[in-house]
């Protein structure tokens, strides 16, 4: 999955023994965004860059994972779009961490090889991960193209490309 090898004997909703980084490149307008791999990104945008995109995508997402885990959700996964301001430094926007952009299960129906019922709107909006700080969640243009990044954590093991 984006270059990473994934453990033999996966099932539907195989749990991962440690977040993976899944990027896509933005597509075009009404395109669906590309999946590509870590060297990729390196391409795109730089090692540092990349490495500074797969640092805080896993950093965000574990965090997000264990404040949903102690409120009996699993964040199976989801997806964050980064950019750099104009003094590029990196930057969070778009949605962050709601049904739209992640997949949120109850913890007590999970049960690896089947497929786990989504939590109801009402359980994601008390239970899930807190917003970020009013302005970030606006779109930011990146001088150089920047990949938005998925995070498919040791909550279980999904194939859902990102897509935009």
């Amino acid at each position: 999955m984006c270059g990473v090898a994934l453990p033999e004997g996966l099932t539907e909703a195989s749990r991962l023994p440690e977040p993976i980084f899944t990027p896509a490149a933005k597509a075009e307008l009404g395109e669906h965004d590309e999946n590509v791999s870590f060297e990729r990104v390196i391409q795109m945008v730089g090692e540092s860059a990349a490495t500074a995109l797969r640092e805080t995508t896993l950093a965000l997402y574990s965090r997000a994972a264990e404040i949903a885990r102690d409120r009996g959700i699993i964040l199976a996964d989801t997806k964050f779009e980064l950019g750099t301001d104009a003094g590029g430094n990196l930057v969070l926007g778009d949605e962050v961490l709601t049904p739209d952009s992640s997949r949120f299960w109850p913890a007590d129906a999970w049960e690896p090889g089947r497929v786990t019922p989504p939590s109801t709107s009402s359980t994601c909006a008390t239970g899930s991960p807190p917003r970020p700080p009013a302005g970030t969640g606006t779109e930011v243009r990146s001088p150089r193209p920047c990949p938005t990044t998925s995070s498919n954590g040791p909550g279980p093991a999904t194939s859902r490309p990102t897509s935009g």
